[in-house]
């Protein structure tokens, strides 16, 4: 038995980093339990000094109902754990009625305190946190100098899981301090990428993408990701698309807007508030995977309800097998094949056959098909060759602010595909003129922005 349990103890010894918040507080649960029952404890805790008060953070009974429980707290001033830490009382206790101050204290009858065993937990800086303590109901004379040893040994170990978990949590308030203020405050520009016909280039649509204020610094991905891991994903969301919404009445009426959206996003139930009284034929959601779908009956379920009003896309298509369980689960309206799958697509025979494969089985379901990541004429070309619907990517344009979208839409003589003046007249008297000084103007526009048409090469 005894072996056992140094060899419990000696595992807890070698664990050195803790991933998470609960399983930190699995770790110390498992050295409370090792250590009470290696020194024949009734009860053993961890505690943090708070606003003037000893909060218990983990606590072990060997009875399992002990007096205290995790969160409850009472005074420092009257806790054996304050006056330790003081000096005022030794960390080893073998019989407290030996001791008057300890006898003295109320805890000791309410807890019924024969003997006790207490370490400070400090900081790396050297900032007392709290205590580890294990007590007795009844006096141990047994107790020895090598037993408040071990006590020190783990001690350290406990109060770097605090610490780590201390300034996890701390990074974790940032991050939602500064994804708050940032949806607050608008600290982001929706850009359109516009999408188009595959056989003429005449543009029918537009994805709304997001470029935040560090972007040159960070990927938007990098937000997303952080939003999603503090719980404010859906929230960051719904501000993008409520953003991007506000801008489809500067653009001509046959024009789309793709609005991408996860799954929790979708579930949350939220986006019909933002979608209602937008005309059916102007907006496709498009399935983004900030996380993997866990549970493709709920999005079913809150999907069934938004396609009285939007049309349904999978995106990356091609990128992974998980797109691919989405068609066949959630029978989108289009497809979205991948940038990798394009990229010099007109080189690669077998991508070539895994596109016309696509293109086949996507006609058969009466699927539309979108090709992402064109960036050549040779691509475009073979795109057409193959039967694709419609083709977005730096050959057509890159991203644009509302303004040089708009202006790109309804005003460009060199817009890509056939177009004769009556054709952009007809277009622009389907859009609303953009008003730079329009204070509803849904993000912060530049008027000195000019458009980036693309690459505008005809080989790749």
């Amino acid at each position: 038995m005894a072996d056992m349990k140094n060899n419990a103890l000696a595992k807890l010894l070698s664990r050195s980093e803790i991933a998470n918040e609960s399983a930190a507080a699995e770790s110390i649960q498992e050295i409370l339990v090792a250590l009470r029952e290696h020194l024949k404890m009734d009860i053993a805790f961890v505690s943090e000094f708070k606003d003037g008060r000893r909060v218990f953070l983990s606590v072990n009974s060997a009875s399992g109902e002990a007096p205290i429980k995790a969160g409850d707290s009472d005074p420092i001033e009257e806790s054996y754990c304050h006056l330790i830490t003081e000096g005022q009382l030794p960390e080893i206790i073998m019989d407290t009625s030996l001791i008057p101050k300890a006898d003295s204290l109320a805890v000791t009858s309410a807890l019924s305190i024969g003997a006790y065993l207490g370490v400070p937990l400090r900081f790396s800086d050297g900032r007392l946190f709290g205590t580890f303590c294990c007590l007795s109901h009844r006096p141990d004379i047994t107790l020895h100098d090598r037993d408040l040893s071990l006590m020190k040994v783990f001690g350290p170990i406990i109060a770097g899981i605090l610490e780590r978990r201390s300034e996890e949590q701390k990074r974790r308030n940032t991050i939602t301090t500064d994804i708050s203020k940032m949806i607050d405050s608008r600290q982001f520009m929706t850009v359109y990428q516009t999408i188009h016909k595959a056989f003429d280039g005449s543009p029918v649509g537009l994805e709304a993408l997001t470029r935040f204020a560090d972007s040159e610094v960070r990927s938007p991905a990098d937000w997303f990701e952080e939003a999603s891991e503090v719980g404010l994903g859906v929230e960051l969301e719904l501000a993008l698309i409520r953003n991007a919404v506000a801008g489809l009445r500067y653009f001509p009426n046959h024009i789309y807007l793709t609005l991408n959206a996860s799954a929790e996003t979708i579930i949350s139930g939220k986006l019909d508030e933002i979608l209602r009284g937008v005309p059916q034929e102007r907006l496709v959601i498009e399935l983004t995977e900030h996380e993997a779908v866990e549970n493709y009956t709920e999005l079913q379920k809150h999907l069934q309800p938004l396609r009285d009003r939007v049309r349904f896309a999978i995106d990356d298509v091609g990128a992974g097998f998980s797109s691919l369980r989405h068609i066949l689960i959630l029978e989108p309206d289009i497809i979205k094949l991948d940038a990798s799958l394009i990229h010099n697509l007109h080189e690669d025979p077998k991508r070539i056959a895994l596109v016309q494969a696509l293109v086949t089985f996507a006609k058969s379901l009466d699927i539309i098909l979108v090709a992402e990541g064109v960036e050549c004429e040779d691509e475009l070309n073979e795109l057409r060759k193959l039967g694709v619907d419609k083709v977005q990517g730096y050959f057509f344009s890159r991203p644009m602010p509302l303004l040089a979208a708009s202006h790109f839409l309804c005003f460009d003589p060199d817009i890509r595909g056939p177009q004769t003046a009556a054709d952009q007249v007809k277009s622009t008297t389907r859009g609303v003129a953009v008003d730079v000084n329009d204070p509803n103007l849904p993000v912060a526009e530049s008027t000195n922005f000019r458009p980036q048409k693309g690459r505008l090469t005809s080989k790749c």
